[in-house]
């Protein structure tokens, strides 16, 4: 499934100005997009399609001194996620429905080396056969 390569091209057509990477961060600012545990099927129809919960979190590392940058930039990605109404898959392994933030943007970690971190958790339910 090109589930989080899709949402990383849209992620990344909002222009933030921060680099976006799948699954860790790079070592200066950065997003990193990843799935968590706990996707479930909530529904199975006769033809074999199931309508999935997938769930998703965003990472933002950003030099203290880049913070309000930072998260403007997160929360921008928070709200125009939510906002989603089609995300196509090039594969067609899924049929996008819609997402659900599941947390606002909050403060997680702050490192030795001046970088702070902060995220935010999404589900993304789709069709898939």
């Amino acid at each position: 499934m090109d589930l989080q390569e899709r949402l990383a091209d849209y992620i990344d057509g909002l222009e933030t100005g921060i680099e976006l990477y799948n699954e860790y961060n790079g070592t200066e600012n950065s997003f990193s997009l990843y799935s968590l545990v706990g996707g479930r099927t909530v529904r199975e129809f006769m033809d074999g399609t199931k309508e999935k919960e997938l769930n998703f979190e965003l990472q933002l590392k950003i030099k203290l001194n880049d913070r309000d940058k930072g998260y403007n930039a997160l929360a921008l990605i928070s709200r125009k996620l939510e906002e989603l109404e089609t995300l196509e898959s090039k594969d067609g392994s899924f049929k996008f429905k819609k997402i659900k933030v599941s947390s606002d943007p909050y403060f997680m970690d702050a490192q030795q080396d001046n970088f702070i971190y902060y995220r935010f958790t999404f589900i993304v339910d789709v069709l898939t056969d």
